[in-house]
């Protein structure tokens, strides 16, 4: 399968990587750049950065970066090939000349009509008679007709397992498709059987409308889990999607209510509060964390009262304190989570919840709360150790003024010296300090203290890091300063990458091609525009000189033939030969 460079390049060129990226992510300039929490591992110190000069991004935090398809990649699961149409798909670039190029996209799209038409079809069933246990069990658990049909709820109820797989093959959809989509799967002897038979169902859809999955919930103890879903697919990440998104998004006031299961938030909506969210069967990810923070300003966790929701909503608030975010955590006490909640209140639940919500307490309160239920601060002993994990929590808050609350509020109820207090918990800040500086070494002044030495078996950092230098300055200066370049081979480089980076360069300049990073990235591999994204974005605030460039080229090729002068033989003419040409270039050489 090949894409057209004319394509590639109109592609790139109409979906700008601040475009693109801010439509995910929220960005802060940082002069002619801009910076982000990443999304693709969890930090509290933004450092992701975009570059829209050379529209390429690069997390100085995971090592991860690349052009705009790369980050399209990533950020919604693609392979290559996806993530370009999803991108000219965007641009309203039209490349249907290709048909291999899209052999991917009916894949996808008949998965979305097999789950669109399997939708149907469980909701269909829920009001046959013969389905009639289905819907009285939705009745006994207090639903209303009209909350099930919002969430189009429906049932795999009947007397055979193949009920679905009949239906859809008489809609001509192939058992390869159907197994694709987790509908179903193989047993032993090779039979094809529904995955979600006797189960009450709940379709999971996205937010541009599509049915990517399902839930199902078995309503016999006998049949197996009581929740399972749709495996990932390729339409459906559970690790990415949240249910009921696609209209909580909708909420005017940006506030989210973040739950565990569907119940939750089918019985929240029936009680009046329309913006509440689950994950899928699986633990809160930074993805799930990221989609919240895109759509909504005020997070509410709402987990289940038992030890599992507490410890979830532990990990849930150190998931948003990776990025900055606070949260709220909604105490719903007697109650075990907020579908009983709502079962057990009726006509009160509403303004029950809201109670609760207008008593949240902020992350930091609640954690501080869970520590004191463990101690008897009456007791010397006990309080010691309430107030030295008290103190790790205090140290972690930035702010000095929210810090400093905390710790007045702490010492009034325990009676403890502030100052004591204050002291154990810069000891703590201190030590932290200390060991997050550890690697935040100048790593460009060591290099540049190095001599050409190349007895050891030391990657060449020196040579490494000019060679980087200027491979930036070619990309970004190579029009009006190419008389410096063109002295340059593909042989005074010494790593592969360079090698390749600066061959592709002078392939561009031979064919009168533009040298930019869109067209030097072309045909690069995932790893090589990776490290081409680093290197750009390392130097794309820093400017050079001529005179400075000059000397980075004699610097690259005297380094080089250092190198040359270790692999070459003992044979004392060739060691006098290379002497020569070293004395030569340094006399020529100027001292940056």
């Amino acid at each position: 399968m090949k894409i057209s460079s004319s394509d590639l390049e109109k592609i790139k060129e109409n979906n700008s990587i601040y475009d693109v990226v801010s439509s995910y992510l929220s960005l802060k300039n940082k002069g002619r750049n801009f910076s982000a929490n990443c999304p693709f591992h969890q930090e509290r110190t933004p450092s992701f950065f975009v570059y829209p000069d050379s529209n390429s991004f690069y997390c100085f935090g995971c090592n991860t970066g690349g052009d705009v398809i790369t980050f399209i990649r990533l950020i919604e699961n693609l392979d290559y090939v996806e993530a370009v149409a999803f991108l000219a798909k965007r641009a309203g670039i039209s490349i249907e000349e290709n048909k291999d190029f899209y052999n991917f996209e009916p894949k996808k799209n008949i998965i979305y009509e097999i789950n669109r038409k399997s939708a149907v079809f469980f909701h269909s069933n829920l009001f046959k008679e013969k389905n009639k246990p289905a819907l009285d069990y939705l009745i006994s658990r207090k639903l209303e007709i009209n909350t099930v049909k919002h969430f189009g709820i429906g049932c795999a109820f009947g007397h055979s397992r193949f009920e679905l797989i009949n239906y859809l093959k008489s809609q001509n959809y192939k058992e390869s498709d159907i197994l694709a989509a987790d509908l179903a799967y193989k047993t032993r002897n090779n039979n094809i059987i529904d995955k979600f038979f006797n189960r009450i169902i709940f379709p999971i859809i996205d937010l541009n409308g599509n049915v990517i999955g399902f839930g199902g919930r078995s309503v016999n103890e006998n049949n197996g889990a009581k929740y399972i879903n749709t495996s990932d697919t390729i339409v459906f990440k559970k690790s990415k999607n949240l249910y009921s998104l696609n209209f909580a998004k909708k909420s005017r006031d940006k506030q989210v209510i973040l739950t565990e299961g569907y119940m939750d938030v089918i019985s929240l909506y029936q009680a009046g509060f329309t913006n509440a969210v689950a994950s899928l069967g699986t633990a809160l990810t930074s993805e799930h964390a990221n989609l919240i923070i895109k759509y909504f300003e005020n997070i509410y966790i709402s987990y289940d009262s038992d030890e599992a929701g507490k410890k979830a909503t532990r990990r849930a608030i150190e998931i948003f304190k990776k990025y900055d975010i606070s949260t709220k955590i909604v105490s719903i006490q007697k109650f075990k989570d907020p579908d009983d909640l709502v079962n057990k209140s009726g006509s009160k639940s509403n303004f029950l919840f809201k109670k609760f919500i207008e008593n949240s307490q902020n992350d930091v309160w609640y954690i501080i709360s869970e520590i004191r239920n463990k101690f008897n601060i009456e007791n010397y002993e006990e309080k010691i150790k309430f107030l030295n994990e008290v103190s790790k929590v205090i140290s972690k808050i930035d702010n000095t003024i929210d810090r400093d609350i905390y710790t007045l509020k702490i010492c009034a109820e325990t009676g403890i010296n502030k100052q004591a207090f204050e002291n154990q918990i810069k000891k703590l800040i201190k030590k932290r300090n200390k060991l997050s500086n550890i690697n935040k070494l100048d790593k460009t002044k060591e290099i540049f203290k190095q001599k050409p030495n190349y007895n050891n078996k030391s990657k060449y950092f020196r040579i490494y890091y000019i060679e980087k230098i200027l491979l930036s300055c070619i990309i970004k200066y190579g029009a009006c300063l190419w008389d410096v370049f063109s002295s340059l081979k593909v042989s005074d480089f010494a790593s592969d990458f360079a090698k390749s980076v600066f061959g592709r360069i002078l392939e561009l300049k031979e064919n009168n091609e533009k040298i930019d990073i869109i067209n030097v990235s072309k045909n690069f591999d995932f790893k090589q525009n990776n490290e081409l994204a680093r290197v750009f974005g390392i130097f794309s605030d820093s400017t050079f000189s001529k005179d400075e460039v000059v000397n980075y080229v004699k610097i690259l090729k005297m380094e080089g033939r250092y190198i040359e002068l270790q692999k070459c033989s003992s044979d004392i003419s060739d060691i006098r030969k290379y002497i020569n040409i070293l004395k030569s270039d340094k006399n020529k050489f100027i001292d940056i």
